[in-house]
């Protein structure tokens, strides 16, 4: 029975959106690709670099033997950086989402409670980010949501007291007329 419940809040609290914040995402997307790029000409760069120190022996080399030089040193790192590339962009998709889906939900409900909407409790997942700050939100959620209800009260008294004192006016009226 436990593991159900388990099981159900999980997939409850499951992210439904790929990707919370697009813009932010893709810009980590785009600088671990960048970065891969960089590595990729740092890493051929090298054997250039060696070449160039020992130029007189390359001097002495056909082009297509000093291209196949580079091949041939660049071809494993190549690879093995093309292997994990779709890992770190996967990676690092998953790790924002637990920094931009906290942002996400915390801002979407903050905007509700400006407009004056009902607003949600926020419940984080266990490895987001932000839980503090979501807590902040729910305690002051919380505090507003009871000041809002004392505020009605307040004001059904005032409507009710008022009507009170219109009625008795009317009746010490009606006294003195009589």
């Amino acid at each position: 029975m436990k593991n159900a419940k388990q099981l159900a809040n999980r997939q409850r609290n499951q992210r439904k959106k790929f990707l919370v914040d697009k813009s932010s995402q893709f810009g980590i997307a785009r600088g671990i690709v960048a970065f891969w790029l960089v590595g990729i000409l740092i890493v051929t760069s090298f054997p250039l670099l060696a070449m160039a120190v020992y130029g007189t022996l390359i001097a002495q080399l056909p082009t297509s033997t000093v291209i196949a030089a580079v091949l041939d040193a660049a071809w494993f790192p190549f690879v093995t950086s093309v292997l994990f590339l779709p890992v770190g962009v996967w990676y690092s998709i998953q790790f924002s989402n637990r920094i931009a889906g906290p942002i996400f939900c915390i801002n979407r409900e903050m905007q509700r409670m400006n407009a004056g909407e009902e607003c949600n409790v926020v419940v984080l997942r266990e490895n987001d980010y932000f839980k503090n700050l979501g807590d902040t939100y729910n305690n002051t959620r919380a505090r507003t949501v009871a000041m809002e209800q004392k505020i009605r009260k307040l004001e059904s008294l005032t409507i009710q007291n008022s009507s009170d004192q219109k009625m008795s006016e009317l009746n010490s009226d009606r006294a003195i007329s009589v």
